[in-house]
């Protein structure tokens, strides 16, 4: 993660509520997502890159909260960004 999204990510943490999961993606979450969202940039379009990675880490954010591993909920975006991708030979 580049430097500003670091201070970007911890900026935020700061309000996050006490007791809420962490959620740390690494560097194969961070790869995944990126790979996601240029999925989705040149299947759907440029324009839909923000929200649907917006949607991924509330989906991300939401299951983690339920328990599920961050890991694993973010995996089950991806894949369902991957199925609904409009192009099969592009679906990586």
């Amino acid at each position: 993660m580049d430097e500003w999204l670091f201070k970007f990510a911890a900026v935020l943490g700061e309000g996050v509520p006490a007791g809420a999961p962490a959620i740390d993606l690494g560097p194969e979450g961070e790869q995944l997502v990126l790979d996601m969202a240029r999925l989705v940039g040149e299947q759907v379009g440029d324009d839909h890159i923000p929200l649907a990675t917006f949607l991924t880490g509330l989906y991300v954010a939401l299951r983690a909260t339920s328990g599920t591993d961050p890991a694993r909920a973010l995996e089950e975006a991806v894949r369902v960004a991957r199925r609904l991708a409009p192009n099969p030979h592009l679906r990586q």
